[in-house]
């Protein structure tokens, strides 16, 4: 033989054998379909008496009937007893050890394999037919999964035992040959199926094996995991969530087990969109805002993959906590964009929205009204007091403007001793009214502190019409202006 064909050989060997686990599988199998069996002997005993007794009656060769009706009641009483068995063992609890179940399942596939030959050895006394050998040779190759070297042997021992039988009954040597031919036909054809079957049974079980054993090397790594892990079906439902997942984000997975994914999202319709692109991507990477039911938030960067685990498509998402980090990055805006004596926005943020806000009024044709805002004296008020009062007036200031502008108005330090505030849609009547209010507030701060210096603030106007062609800073320019214009008059009017 040469290499490629004794390789051939031994990959098909190789095929057949079998591990201890799939014999106690097929075994399980077999033990089941067995149990079949002895109930539809027992059920059907009635019409094999019926048929024994009664169909046949009337047949004058008496050895023909003495085996024929033995057999009837050897397979009715061995079927029964198995029955009686089973139930027995179910009832006590009793586990069948891989031994004593494999010699109960080949012993009856030897039973029913004899019992074949046996009936078609008396038939052929009688009727000179071999039917009942091919159906349950057929049958046995069929409905009883063993190991294909023990199937085979019962089949291929009993097949010479028939054999011998039918050379002993047959009346001619052509009568002999031509069933013995059929007969074997019919055994390879058995033996065919057996090893057809057995290989798919084996085949199955491996995959299935092997399935268990990924998803137990997955379930390992998963708890291991460093990180915290949640794997849920598309659906939302919670499947397996990892030690770290539990410590980190006990009350969102608390959460999620009690009401699945949808409850930690804030806007439902993110998980929506969320799943849209695992299922078109395989894998999306996104930072996420989560709620748990103890109303704590946590910023999460979500890394969501698409996995198989069981026989179903899973989402497997990665959860790191950010929280800390998205405070670290808030507070690095706000130092950027906030002015930190004030609270107010800097310059450069309150530029960037006062664009916005153009650009808003320009869409709706709406007005505005831009006040350019200056603290009266506080360079004096900063070399004669000092700058801490000089910062106390500032902020005086501020305060006493924030406690009448509306929600919606932009207000802004512009630098040092300059400030914006931004009437939204309101004409300068409306803005004077609100500027009237703040100097009500200067006032009543004047009355009350009894400072050294009297508080107080100029302010000038630009409305803003819809489209207008004027840049900001000449906007802005325009505003300043105005206020020098008032704060001169101002100076003018307290000196007659």
């Amino acid at each position: 033989m040469n290499l490629p064909s004794f390789k051939s050989a031994y990959d098909s060997l190789s095929m057949l054998s079998v591990s201890q686990g799939l014999l106690t599988n097929l075994n399980n199998i077999a033990y089941k379909r067995i149990k079949a069996i002895s109930w539809l002997v027992v059920i059907t005993y009635a019409a094999l008496l019926y048929f024994g007794f009664v169909m046949m009656g009337d047949v004058a060769d008496q050895t023909y009937l003495f085996v024929l009706r033995s057999f009837h009641f050897l397979v009715f009483v061995l079927s029964a007893l198995f029955l009686l068995f089973h139930y027995y063992r179910k009832k006590r609890a009793i586990i069948l050890s891989p031994k004593t179940l494999n010699n109960i399942v080949h012993f009856y596939a030897a039973f029913y394999a004899a019992v074949g030959s046996v009936s078609s050895i008396n038939s052929q006394r009688l009727t000179g037919n071999i039917d009942s050998y091919v159906i349950i040779i057929l049958t046995i190759g069929a409905f009883l999964p063993l190991k294909f070297r023990n199937i085979s042997i019962i089949l291929m021992v009993n097949h010479l035992l028939f054999l011998a039988g039918l050379f002993l009954y047959a009346e001619n040597q052509y009568e002999f040959l031509t069933k013995a031919f059929n007969s074997t036909a019919a055994l390879v054809y058995a033996l065919l199926l057996a090893g057809g079957i057995f290989l798919y049974i084996k085949r199955d079980y491996t995959h299935v094996g092997k399935l268990k054993e990924n998803e137990q090397k997955f379930r390992k790594m998963f708890e291991v995991n460093p990180y915290p892990l949640i794997l849920t079906s598309f659906e939302g439902k919670p499947i397996l969530t990892n030690k770290k997942a539990s410590l980190y984000f006990q009350s969102l997975i608390e959460d999620i087990h009690l009401l699945g994914t949808l409850s930690i999202y804030n806007d439902p319709s993110e998980r929506e969109h969320l799943i849209r692109e695992v299922k078109e991507r395989g894998s999306v990477q996104r930072t996420l805002e989560l709620k748990g039911s103890d109303g704590r938030t946590v910023w999460a960067l979500i890394f969501c993959e698409k996995v198989i685990y069981g026989d179903q498509e899973c989402i497997l998402t990665g959860i790191t906590d950010i929280t800390h980090m998205k405070q670290l990055e808030n507070e690095l805006v706000q130092n950027a964009s906030i002015d930190s004596l004030t609270g107010l926005m800097n310059r450069k943020y309150g530029l960037n929205h006062l664009q916005l806000e153009i650009d808003r009024a320009d869409h709706s044709n709406s007005t505005m009204v831009i006040g350019f805002i200056d603290i009266n004296k506080l360079k004096m008020v900063n070399d004669r007091y000092g700058h801490l009062e000089g910062d106390r007036l500032i902020k005086s200031i501020c305060q006493s403007i924030q406690e009448v502008i509306h929600e919606e108005d932009l207000f802004f330090r512009y630098g040092g001793d300059e400030f914006v505030l931004v009437f939204l849609n309101k004409d300068l009547f409306g803005a004077e009214r609100i500027w009237k209010q703040a100097e009500q507030k200067f006032a009543e701060l004047n009355h009350r502190d009894h400072r050294p210096y009297k508080v107080s603030a100029s302010i000038g106007y630009y409305q803003y019409e819809p489209n207008s062609k004027l840049t900001i800073e000449e906007m802005l320019k325009y505003a300043d202006d105005a206020m020098y214009k008032n704060k001169t008059a101002s100076y003018e009017s307290l000196n007659k």
